[in-house]
């Protein structure tokens, strides 16, 4: 979790701003896990960027319920819609060749 932190953090300040997160080969999340998430979300927002999850089973959907994490962060089905969900009219035309997938 720290090398995916440092990543999406090291890429915000080069002005990269939307974030998807494939969630797909995670087959279990600690609920203490959750917390440096969250954290990571709060940092790239006051950088001006989004993070969003995807691709998360039932079982990891579950999890990240359980924690509150969809009232922070947005989780969507795979990654096509997570990339659409960054397009959305919040991003500026300007930010949309900054969107980086990190995994």
């Amino acid at each position: 979790m720290d090398d995916l932190f440092g990543r999406a953090l090291g890429l915000a300040a080069q002005g990269v701003r939307g974030f998807v997160c494939s969630l797909e080969r995670v087959s279990h999340i600690h609920l203490q896990a959750l917390g440096p998430l969250l954290k990571m979300q709060h940092q790239i927002e006051a950088r001006g960027g989004r993070l969003v999850l995807a691709d998360a089973s039932p079982y990891l959907k579950q999890i990240l319920d359980f924690g509150g994490v969809p009232r922070r962060v947005s989780v969507v089905r795979d990654k096509q819609q997570a990339m659409g969900k960054l397009l959305q009219p919040a991003a500026r035309a300007s930010e949309s060749r900054s969107w980086q997938s990190v995994s």
